[in-house]
């Protein structure tokens, strides 16, 4: 039975954490301090995987859904959608922290190396500068446990940067099937960066127009006008026979034979 707002609001939170299935992995984690948690739990390479969509109601029903959507097709793709949200999450505090080094360092044409540190300003000789340089790289490992892959090129004059992903759940083989790939599209004149980007968008407006979301849409539009026998009747049978196999497929890319077979 799929998940309703009245469903999550009415239930109890018990002593130990309580799972309120929406199917295929997805459910909300009630724990025994009141939070409401959206879990999505997959096998990926013959492993169990979880991880946090959001907090209900913050993140709602539909959208909960729409993010599971998402997930499911990269899974169907062989992606890790948690290895995927994790290389995101590391490429844009890797963005911050490079936009933030900008705005408080700069080295000039002599070596010279200028810190702004709130109202400080501290100037380093070049000396100094290199000094600084061999101990950053010298502790490098220390100051960063996390190991992340990286792929650095240029595009229209500009270096830039893209995350492939965090090792080891990416691994040596992998991480350079990637990096190949992303130097194929820039041989090509694609910034592999902002194909990435549009490449999510696109998933994200195919998944927000799912034939599930469709489906539960036109549902709940004339489940008002229907008895509720029969009502209960038409969402079993999509949760049964349908949904579970094209549910997460863009409506756009449906076939009427797929539908009469």
């Amino acid at each position: 039975m799929k998940l309703t707002d009245e469903v999550i609001n009415t239930a109890r939170h018990g002593v130990k954490p309580t799972k309120l299935t929406d199917g295929h992995g997805l459910y909300v984690l009630l724990s025994p301090t009141g939070g409401k948690w959206w879990r999505f739990k997959y096998r990926f390479c013959d492993k169990h995987k979880q991880f946090s969509l959001g907090v209900y109601p913050k993140v709602s029903i539909t959208e909960a859904r729409a993010k599971h959507a998402i997930y499911r097709a990269m899974l169907a793709e062989g992606t890790d959608p948690c290895a995927y949200v994790q290389a995101e999450k590391a490429e844009r505090k890797a963005e911050m922290a490079r936009q933030l080094a900008r705005n408080r360092f700069m080295l000039d044409s002599n070596g010279n190396l200028y810190l702004h540190l709130g109202n400080r300003r501290i100037i380093l000789s070049a000396a100094e500068t290199i000094d600084l340089r061999s101990f950053l790289n010298t502790n490098q490992n220390v100051i960063s446990k996390g190991k992340w892959w990286r792929f650095k090129y240029r595009f229209d004059g500009k270096e830039k940067r893209m995350s492939l992903g965090v090792y080891p759940d990416v691994s040596l083989k992998d991480a350079r099937q990637r990096r190949d790939e992303a130097r194929k599209l820039v041989a090509a004149g694609v910034d592999p960066g902002e194909n990435r980007k549009a490449q999510k968008l696109a998933r994200s407006d195919l998944a927000a127009h799912s034939f599930e979301v469709v489906a539960r849409e036109w549902f709940a539009k004339y489940k008002p006008s229907w008895t509720e026998g029969h009502s209960s009747k038409i969402i079993a049978r999509l949760e049964r026979d349908v949904f579970p196999w094209i549910g997460y497929r863009p409506i756009a890319e449906l076939k009427a034979p797929e539908l009469l077979v």
